[in-house]
């Protein structure tokens, strides 16, 4: 459902918006500490590996390739992001650990819509994306994947006019660090 919803909510600019996505995590590296900080090492495996047999996939399309896998592998495991935002030893984090699974992913969907309409509005640039952001941006998909009319592409997504040229020099970059 994740890779269609993708194909329907970003259209023609899917590719784009998912190595946009990537940029804003840290690049490949920044996605493996993702991965490793959420426990999907084993489950990304796989699609690290078809990355490093460069043949297999294009330059200019390996980016969106393991973006989109990403969110496929955790929107399969909804759990992992809606545990990994509130972690810590104060009263209200023992609160929202009793919650039902089902309230803790709308808080954490409420909390990355939130932190999109500051971002469309200029209120304030996160430089990080966390994982309620993440949920917000799988909340879309999903939605845009069942045939919701309301669901639109999180500003952290939208693509702009440079992004192109953009992008290619930052993951040619990425590729000589490697």
């Amino acid at each position: 459902m994740c890779h269609w919803g993708g194909r329907k909510l970003f259209g023609k600019y899917r590719k784009m918006a998912y190595r946009k996505l990537l940029r804003s995590m840290g690049g490949y590296s920044g996605l493996k500490q993702y991965c490793k900080g959420m426990g999907l090492d084993q489950d990304m495996a796989p699609y690290f590996q078809t990355l490093a047999k460069a043949e297999d996939i294009p330059f200019q399309d390996q980016g969106h390739y393991i973006t989109d896998e990403f969110l496929a592998v955790l929107n399969s495991k909804p759990d992992l992001y809606s545990k990994a935002v509130y972690e810590g030893p104060n009263i209200l984090i023992r609160l929202y650990s009793c919650l039902p699974e089902a309230l803790k992913m709308t808080i954490c969907e409420v909390t990355g819509w939130a932190r999109d309409q500051a971002r469309k509005r200029s209120w304030r640039d996160f430089e990080e994306v966390s994982s309620s952001d993440l949920a917000y941006i799988l909340r879309q998909i999903n939605r845009s994947a069942q045939g919701g009319s309301d669901s639109s592409a999180p500003h952290l997504m939208k693509v702009e006019a440079d992004d192109e040229v953009t992008l290619f020099f930052s993951e040619l970059a990425e590729l000589f660090e490697a």
